[in-house]
Formats: C-alpha cells, structure tokens, sequence
C-alpha cells in the first residue's frame, strides 16, 4: 500500500512461535506463512507482490539455529543466518567466501537465513546454486514427523503447501567453486553459477553444475552439462565446450534486468572461468 508517497504495511495478523510443534501446528493447522529474518517477506508485503497476511515469526526459535558438522557433512539449522554459514565454515568449504565477496549488505547478511532463502525459491538467493553444488537435502518438520528431500527435487515441486524447514544437511566440499554477474549496488544477480567436484585419476567425478536461473527464476541443477563432465579432464577443451552446452540448456527469465540470451551467455562465461580457474 502507498499514502502520500510513502510505502506502507498493511494490517497484518502476527504472531511469534514457543516451540517447533507450536510452529507447526500454527502453520498446518492455522495457515501462518512463516517469517524468519524478514528480510524478502516485509519488503514483498510493502511493495504489494506478497499477498500473505498471517505471518508467523519463528525467530526466536533456537533449536533452529545451529551448525554441526562430522567428518564430510555439515547439518545447518534453518535460523543459521548466511554470516554464520561464512563465519562458521568459510575457512573447510571455500566456496562460502566466493558467496561472502558477492554479497549485497552486511546488514542483510546477519539477518538473512539460509532457511529463508530456500523456501524462497528464487533466483535472487545465490546461497540455493552453492547448496545444490553441495547435495543439500532439506529436513521438514510436520506433525506427522521429519521429512526429508534432496533440494534439487524440492526446487522442482509446485506445491504451496506451508511446511517448516528444520535444517538443510551438506556436504563439506573443499573442490566447490561460485561465481557471479550481478547489476549495480543491490547485486541484484543477472546469472551466478555454482560447480563441484572430486577428481579420480586425473578425471572429474561426482560434477555438480547449478545456476540462479535455470527455469526463468527458478534455480536448479543443469544436468546436461554434468553428464557431459563426468568422467572428462579438466582441460581448456573440456571448458569450452561445456560453457556452450551450458548456454543451450538453461531457460533463463528474460526481464527488465537482462535479456535471456544475455542471461544464456553469461551461464556459458562464468562456467567456461569456474572450470578453467579449477584447472589452474
């Protein structure tokens, strides 16, 4: 809503969460839409693109906001904000830095979570193309018990179904690379591109390719372009033809940010620098 020029909330119906199955039930049973750190669903609200008007804050919810890790996995609470995530776990998956250099505001970064911004699903949360680099698995609580799904599969669900996200499950992978093009000071991402791997004998194993906008906004996996690296050297060839086949197998947003064959081309670029910087 708008009055005399400035931006304005409507009435809204909040309410704060005790505990997870308070939580939960307020959200099956009751239809809150949850709200962590807030920093997409009020701005969404006020520029009237978010039609929620029941909002549920779990931000005091501490048994969602931790990080444990074992010997090759890391299980990250849903409240674990991206500064924790870089803090905590920078210096064994590096990869967290390149997010941290790209980022857009300290100020978000303490508040933003990772919860938050898988459930957003959206293009403009360069921490989605890292965890699917990663082979995050996303842990929901329901009154029924945990659920789990691989994020690639989630991302790929039309369902609007509220549900709680406890915690998303990684692994530790030291060979993760990111890179980004973003527009102005907001960093607004034009196209970012997350890559893994393992190496066996010289060959890539094990490849992971993901970019922000795979679908339109929607980001995901580009399986085309990991099934072409399998089992290939890390070599300047091997990068120049995965870049182009990068560019043909994505279906970026054509908005008012950038024009979708600009979005194709740039996919093919930052996968083409990832992989020859990997190769060194």
């Amino acid at each position: 809503m708008t009055e005399l020029g400035y931006l304005g909330l409507p009435k809204l119906d909040v309410a704060v969460a005790r505990s997870v199955d308070d939580a939960v039930r307020m959200i099956e049973r009751e239809g809150y839409i949850v709200m962590a750190g807030g920093t997409y669903v009020l701005s969404s609200i006020t520029m009237g693109v978010n039609k929620a008007r029941k909002l549920l804050d779990i931000s005091n919810l501490d048994e969602l906001r931790f990080i444990r890790e074992s010997q090759d996995r890391v299980e990250a609470g849903a409240l674990t904000t991206h500064n924790q995530l870089v803090e905590k776990l920078g210096d064994r998956i590096p990869t967290l830095k390149s997010f941290w250099r790209c980022y857009s505001s300290p100020v978000v970064s303490n508040r933003a979570t990772l919860g938050g911004s898988i459930m957003l699903k959206n293009c403009s949360e360069d921490i989605i193309p890292i965890m699917l680099a990663l082979d995050a698995e996303l842990v929901f609580q329901t009154s029924r018990g945990e659920q789990r799904s691989k994020l690639h599969e989630f991302l790929q669900q039309r369902s609007t179904q509220p549900i709680l996200l406890k915690s998303v499950v990684f692994a530790k992978k030291p060979n993760c690379f990111f890179e980004k093009l973003w527009l102005g000071v907001s960093r607004i991402p034009i196209m970012s591109v997350a890559l893994s791997f393992v190496q066996q004998d010289g060959r890539l194993e094990e490849v992971r390719v993901a970019v922000s906008h795979h679908s339109l906004s929607l980001p995901n996996r580009v399986y085309p372009v990991e099934r072409f690296l399998q089992g290939r050297t890390l070599d300047r060839q091997t990068a120049v033809k995965a870049s182009q086949l990068m560019a043909q197998s994505i279906n970026p947003s054509d908005d008012v940010v950038a024009p979708a064959w600009y979005r194709r081309e740039a996919a093919g670029v930052l996968l083409g620098r990832l992989l020859t910087g990997a190769g060194g």
